[in-house]
């Protein structure tokens, strides 16, 4: 009896040191995950860390298109990893590429996983995101209906459809000088009661109402990201707008590879901070506009920060600075 006692305990032990170390199996996927969309008009590209894998799982119920993630693990997860999915068959639109920690030198390069996600998507719409980031129930198939508009140059189908050209009061948007802005909130409290697989705008703003989500750093020093996209606004629209670029500007939005630098975002930052933010800066310099998408959004899950992931905020200050004198170098050689 005592050595079956020992041996359970060794047992129960080895089990809580693979879990605290990350190794452990990711959770059980949702069956009905594994459904697949007849249409492929925009990937949502996605880093994350082992531990985030549940986050994705999230993604997965709200996105029905498809989506190329970049995971960072270790080669003890990632063998962990191989052993589950050879039991859990994943979803065909999801693609995840496997970044192994020990080829980088900083615990989590964030800019190259970002662009990694980018290069492996297949589709010439992407959306940049974050793993905790939700988009709102329908997204895609919102971009899917628009994408011929967007992607046509000079604007010839909204022409066509008004008559006349004087009809037009403004230029059309299209991804070749616009960015496509998805408004993004911050759940409050116990986000898991919130119906992700149909959530609205309508459902938002009596969530919003009630406390339990508000407008991404509305409460931090990120007043000029809740002033640019003008969330009073938003949530009265029912069309598309456009805002202007103001500094501490970081959203998320819908774009195209070709019409983007290349790379989309800088590698040489790291870990979390200030990396949106010189991107925007850029897109404002190169001319691009900043349209608000009017129906859909992003919901932020709140997570820890592991200590590895803790950044050192006068490097990150000092690489901002230096991005944004090159950003004005670039101002005056490019022709807006």
């Amino acid at each position: 009896l005592l050595v079956y006692a020992s041996l359970l305990c060794v047992l129960l032990r080895v089990g809580w040191i693979a879990a605290f170390d990350g190794v452990a199996p990711p959770p059980s996927l949702p069956s009905q995950l594994a459904r697949e969309h007849h249409r492929r008009c925009c990937t949502y590209t996605v880093h994350l860390s082992y531990d985030r894998i549940s986050a994705l799982w999230q993604t997965l119920r709200a996105w029905d298109g498809p989506i190329s993630a970049v995971l960072l693990l270790t080669a003890e997860q990632r063998a962990v990893f191989d052993q589950w999915a050879a039991r859990n068959p994943l979803p065909k639109r999801l693609k995840i590429t496997f970044f192994d920690s020990a080829r980088s030198d900083v615990p989590y390069p964030i800019n190259v996983l970002r662009n990694l996600a980018i290069e492996e998507a297949e589709t010439e719409l992407l959306m940049a995101a974050d793993a905790d980031f939700v988009p709102s129930a329908g997204l895609h198939d919102y971009v899917c209906r628009h994408m011929e508009d967007w992607l046509d140059k000079d604007g010839s189908r909204a022409k066509s459809r008004s008559g006349d050209l004087e009809d037009v009061e403004q230029k059309p948007y299209t991804v070749h000088d616009s960015v496509f802005v998805v408004p993004s909130f911050t759940a409050k409290g116990d986000w898991s009661n919130l119906p992700f697989d149909s959530l609205d705008k309508l459902q938002l703003s009596r969530h919003v109402d009630r406390g339990m989500a508000r407008p991404t750093l509305d409460q931090q020093d990120g007043r000029s990201h809740t002033w640019s996209v003008d969330y009073h606004r938003w949530f009265q629209e029912e069309e598309m707008y456009e805002v202007f670029w103001q500094d501490g500007f970081e959203p998320y939005f819908i774009f195209a590879r070709d019409c983007f630098p290349n790379p989309v975002f800088d590698p040489r930052f790291v870990h979390y901070g200030g990396n949106k933010q010189v991107l925007a800066r850029q897109l404002a310099t190169l001319g691009f506009r900043f349209v608000v998408l009017p129906s859909h959004f992003m919901i932020h899950l709140p997570h820890e920060t592991r200590w590895r992931f803790q950044r050192d905020v006068s490097v990150v200050e000092r690489l901002v600075v230096r991005s944004e004198r090159e950003v004005a170098q670039l101002a005056w050689r490019t022709p807006l």
